[in-house]
């Protein structure tokens, strides 16, 4: 999951009904459209105006969206920032530890609450469109101790017994209902 020498960082960044400073918004019905679509997204970082870089033949990404989810009212997200320079960026303070995302969507206008929305990629700004949108970076210690509890054979043998996973792999749906797979929002888990 986490590499050596890479650096994760993790918050909140759109606001589930609300208009944020550009005059658009993510009603809750759209909530599953986005954590759909933002898990893979590039993390890029534009020079100039936020998102300038996506109207250019040029990659800005510095790693890669590998997690998200709807908490309290946000969309959270979680990226693993791979760019050796980008990570000390962050570290050092040069660049904002607020982030935008950047989004298509089927409305006629980028106004009011969007319908049909796909995020392509999250972008670290100095002004995002909503106050709350920003991370912290996940200290190495905690990626660390998470990783090191997840490939331990004890932990996964009781995360295949809860998952009802048989000795040749196959599920089979355990009175929790949790299975072992990848989640895809609206669909559930899939192997």
């Amino acid at each position: 999951m986490n590499k050596q020498n890479t650096t994760m960082i993790t918050g909140p960044l759109y606001e589930v009904g609300a208009i944020n400073k550009n005059g658009w918004g993510i009603s809750a019905s759209e909530v599953e459209r986005v954590l759909e679509s933002i898990v893979g997204n590039p993390l890029k970082i534009c020079s100039g105006e936020a998102h300038s870089c996506y109207y250019q033949w040029t990659d800005a990404a510095i790693g890669k969206v590998v997690g998200a989810k709807l908490e309290n009212g946000l969309i959270h997200a979680t990226a693993e920032v791979i760019d050796p320079s980008g990570a000390r960026k962050i570290a050092d303070g040069t660049w904002p530890n607020t982030w935008s995302g950047f989004l298509t969507h089927r409305s006629q206008k980028s106004e009011g609450m969007l319908k049909g929305i796909g995020n392509k990629a999250v972008t670290l700004v100095r002004h995002p469109a909503y106050p709350a949108a920003g991370f912290k970076v996940i200290p190495d210690f905690v990626i660390q101790a998470v990783n090191r509890k997840f490939n331990e054979p004890a932990f996964q043998n009781e995360l295949k017994k809860a998952a009802g996973l048989t000795s040749e792999g196959q599920t089979a749906r355990a009175q929790t209902g949790f299975t072992i797979g990848r989640y895809i929002a609206g669909k559930g888990y899939q192997n």
